[in-house]
């Protein structure tokens, strides 16, 4: 019987079944293959964050402007707009931000729905937008060009009227159209006619530090520029508190006139005067020194900066250095304490101390040093025993033997 039962399954046994890879595939209740790989769930998003004053949105530019909703989820073709009063805040899944100053209106041209690439695409009409990105790419499109941010912190500022733009890069790789805007720099263009990228002076510092919270550790650069006078930027005013009116009792026709004594004197109630809001500039920091470096015959700030690793602007700010942050040979600066943390590539000064940052490496020049320039010394002729040497007339004159005349 055994026998029998091996006999008969041993053709089952040796049938082999042959499984193709896509039968491995996840497949629908219907058949249809799913690829694991691929999911129609957005996985990131823009979000109004917060916002003050004026601050409407739109789906897009036929739907009506209504008033901006707190934690509204913006998608392609979304428009933000706000008034002279108005600021808007804008926070991505990835944590990048984006924040909108007064008179902005920008609309949304892409959004990557999907983590596989983090690039955004605005549209700026009009007004100042700050992109603070902690990875991916964010594009401004405006009539002049596209300007670029790549995993950094950068700023365009677009006047539709006088067809001026400005986009200044604090940090990391920018560019506008073909042109490369390193971190510390800024381009300006005014209608077609291209420019050059410039380094940002002290007002493009404070720019920032007025207007973006994260960037306040620059806004006392703002007052500083206004004191050297390269900057007409406002600073905030500081209201002075009024007192309010003293309440003088008015006498009623009823009744007795009260009678002051004779020895009591009617002083009138000061009416207080209208406060005027007064520009008052914040109290420059007291930055802490490291050391003392006296400059040398071709030194310039960007060289001592990369030798202590000190950020150059602050070197400037400690010595109040002009605009152009030109030195002099001889000049003593201060260097302050204030780290240079994404350092650029270029000349290193000797160091004269020990810096608590680190620098560029400073490799000593192997030019030899010029002597033809340096004078020799000659020495004075010897004259005979009557007469002495004249350095104006150069030549042995006599001693005079006989007294002047008299007068």
């Amino acid at each position: 019987m055994i026998l029998l039962l091996l006999v008969l399954s041993a053709p089952a046994a040796c049938k082999r079944r042959i499984v193709r890879p896509e039968d491995l595939l996840p497949r629908t209740p219907e058949g249809g293959e799913v690829s694991p790989l691929v999911t129609n769930t957005p996985q990131r998003s823009a979000r109004l964050r917060e916002f003050s004053g004026a601050v409407e949105q739109r789906a897009d530019a036929a739907a009506p402007w209504e008033p901006a909703i707190p934690n509204a989820t913006l998608a392609v073709g979304y428009q933000i707009r706000t008034g002279a009063d108005g600021r808007a805040f804008i926070e991505f899944t990835e944590g990048s931000r984006l924040r909108l100053g007064p008179n902005t209106t920008i609309t949304f041209n892409f959004l990557n729905p999907f983590n596989d690439s983090l690039l955004t695409s605005i549209a700026l009409d009009h007004g100042e937008v700050f992109i603070l990105l902690t990875s991916g790419a964010l594009d401004v499109e405006t009539s002049l060009g596209i300007g670029s941010a790549r995993a950094s912190y950068m700023s365009v500022t677009y006047d539709e009227l006088t067809q001026t733009l400005s986009l200044s890069c604090l940090q990391g790789v920018c560019t506008f159209t073909d042109f490369f805007v390193p971190g510390g720099w800024k381009y300006v263009q005014t209608g077609a006619a291209r420019s050059s990228p410039q380094r940002m002076q002290l007002a493009d510092f404070g720019f920032w530090g007025m207007r973006v919270p994260e960037a306040t550790q620059w806004a006392f650069y703002a007052t500083e520029a206004l004191v050297q006078g390269s900057a007409t930027m406002p600073i905030i005013a500081t209201e002075t508190p009024t007192l309010p009116p003293v309440a003088t009792p008015t006498p009623s026709s009823e009744g007795p006139t009260p009678t002051l004594p004779p020895d009591a004197t009617l002083t009138p109630t000061p009416v207080p005067l209208p406060t005027v809001a007064i520009l008052t500039p914040r109290p420059r920091p007291t930055l802490d020194i490291i050391g003392i470096h006296r400059v040398l015959a071709g030194e310039t700030l960007y060289c001592l900066a990369r030798a202590y690793g000190v950020e150059p602007v602050a070197i400037g700010q400690a010595n109040n250095l002009p605009n152009d942050l030109r030195l002099t040979a001889g000049q003593v600066l201060r260097i302050p304490r204030v780290q240079w943390r994404n350092i650029s590539n270029g000349p290193v000064c000797a160091p004269q101390f020990n810096s608590p940052f680190p620098g560029l490496p400073y490799t000593p020049s192997a030019t030899p040093v010029d002597t033809s320039s340096t004078p020799e010394a000659t020495a004075t002729p010897v004259c005979p025993a009557n007469e002495f040497f004249d350095p104006v007339m150069n030549l042995c004159r006599p001693i005079a033997t006989e007294p002047p005349p008299t007068p």
